[in-house]
């Protein structure tokens, strides 16, 4: 497996482990503590304004160019947050998630503090830096916590819903007032296995196309027409491509995906049928997956038909989403990405949204428009371990933190809420950016692509991702790709009972 970018996840970047991604590793998303950001500063990622406050336009003295990043050195943190401590004779409730960036987790923080001053029954404790191993090591070995959060996105659901690794919620959830209509429907199908519920849906990511305005206007192209399909996006991408004397690659106008929440993206506007579930066959290598794996490998040799001119570039840069991330340094013109990386915009820089960067939907493939507003979507399932030590309470407290307003608060932070009714929230919605993502959850909820929840898709995911570097770097084709993801898959899925 060749290594691709340095794009730090923001599951990864939220650890601040500051690790390097490879094309193996499910670069997911996850939503962190309750608390309501203030109007960031670019100097001061730590700073945040209490839970009440709601987030304002980024307010600068003067914008910045794009390129302009505060030194590293001027960035302070604050302390780490603790929660506030509760009275009374409750019941503790463990929350297990892995975050651990302390600039994020006090929103968690925050919401969890809400949730324990509400109610005097359960107090949630917010139990940081749990990754999946260690909540199968937790399980297995007796310790389990009360509650999951499955950070790193729904993958696993499925086999630990088939192992009895976690409750089937269904019970309690037609037992209680969680109507799982409130959520958005792409969420609901992630914690469904056989038609039962083994998750509750927390927060959710889609996939933007991020484009540098200043870079549009220095080579000569409007900058307020961002490319209408992929044919487009590659066509601007060679123009805003800049090279240095030897002819090496200095400024790429359009970096190809390195990851698979872009990849995922380009299969959602083919809609490959992964699975046949019914039969338990792995059915990848059908046209549809393979003229997405075509798009891709179409894009990673749009530098003179060398996918290795975009690794040698690559090589050069820093880590994503931190104050060297490629996009905000200027080294790139336009990225796909999460919708997450508005907030690092205006915490890394003086860029402000529809000044100096915009972000729409991935362009679709030329003769797909009609399929505008795809995404690939993943949320973030809350799961109870069979023998959650207090089953009962650990789920009045996912009630407690699915409500609404928990949500809404968490939200602020840069994640798409849950509750489907908060796409429609003014506080929300006055947050720069936030109506594009939310744009595309409300009115194209049809055009959000899943992966399917199997006991294998982890497995699947892994051999995805697996197959498509290969692809881009033209060391297999489509189709041997794609028969590539069969073979490594079915015999999984064939051993398990």
């Amino acid at each position: 497996m060749s290594k691709l970018v340095k794009h730090l996840s923001r599951r990864d970047f939220l650890k601040a482990a500051g690790t390097v991604s490879f094309a193996t590793i499910l670069t997911a998303c996850a939503a962190p503590t309750p608390v309501t950001p203030a109007a960031p500063q670019p100097t001061a990622p730590a700073a945040a304004a209490p839970a009440t406050a709601v987030p304002a336009q980024p307010t600068v003295a003067a914008a910045a160019p794009a390129t302009a990043v505060p030194a590293t050195s001027s960035v302070t943190q604050a302390p780490a947050p603790v929660q506030k401590p509760v009275s009374g004779n409750r019941v503790k409730v463990q929350w297990w998630m892995d975050i651990q960036n302390e600039v994020d987790l006090k929103y968690y923080i925050a919401g969890v503090d809400k949730v324990n001053a509400e109610q005097d029954k359960i107090e949630v404790d917010l139990i940081k830096g749990q990754n999946n191993d260690a909540f199968v090591t937790a399980v297995t070995g007796g310790n389990a916590p009360d509650i999951y959060l499955c950070w790193d996105g729904a993958e696993p659901l499925g086999s630990w819903a088939n192992n009895g690794m976690i409750m089937d919620l269904t019970d309690m959830m037609n037992s209680s007032s969680l109507d799982m209509k409130r959520f958005q429907k792409a969420a609901v199908d992630m914690v469904t296995y056989n038609g039962k519920y083994y998750g509750v849906p927390w927060q959710a990511d889609v996939m933007l196309l991020f484009w540098n305005k200043n870079h549009f206007k220095e080579a000569g192209l409007d900058p307020e027409k961002p490319p209408s399909n992929m044919t487009e996006a590659m066509a601007m991408g060679q123009k805003l491509t800049q090279k240095d004397s030897s002819g090496k690659i200095s400024r790429m106008g359009l970096q190809p995906p390195t990851w698979n929440g872009p990849w995922y993206t380009f299969m959602g506007f083919y809609k490959p049928q992964l699975v046949d579930i019914g039969n338990k066959k792995v059915t990848a290598d059908s046209p549809e997956m393979i003229a997405a794996l075509t798009d891709m490998q179409t894009m990673w040799n749009m530098y003179d038909k060398d996918p290795t001119k975009v690794d040698a570039f690559n090589a050069t840069l820093g880590n994503g989403l931190s104050p060297d991330d490629p996009f905000l340094t200027g080294k790139v013109s336009m990225v796909y990405d999460g919708d997450w990386r508005n907030v690092y915009e205006y915490r890394y820089t003086q860029s402000k949204y529809k000044t100096d960067y915009g972000m729409i939907p991935f362009p679709p493939p030329a003769g797909k428009e009609s399929m505008n507003g795809t995404s690939y979507f993943f949320c973030y399932p809350q799961v109870i371990p069979h023998n959650s030590p207090h089953p009962q309470e650990a789920w009045q407290a996912i009630m407690l933190i699915t409500d609404p307003q928990i949500d809404k608060t968490i939200a602020f932070i840069g994640n798409n809420p849950a509750n489907a009714s908060l796409l429609d929230d003014a506080e929300l919605l006055a947050t720069p950016g936030f109506e594009v993502p939310f744009s595309i959850l409300k009115n194209y909820q049809e055009m959000q692509f899943t992966l399917p929840v199997t006991p294998v898709t982890a497995q699947l995911s892994t051999a995805i991702q697996a197959q498509i570097d290969l692809v881009i770097h033209n060391k297999a084709t489509p189709a041997e790709a794609c028969k590539g993801i069969n073979d490594a898959v079915q015999p999984e899925w064939d051993a398990i009972t």
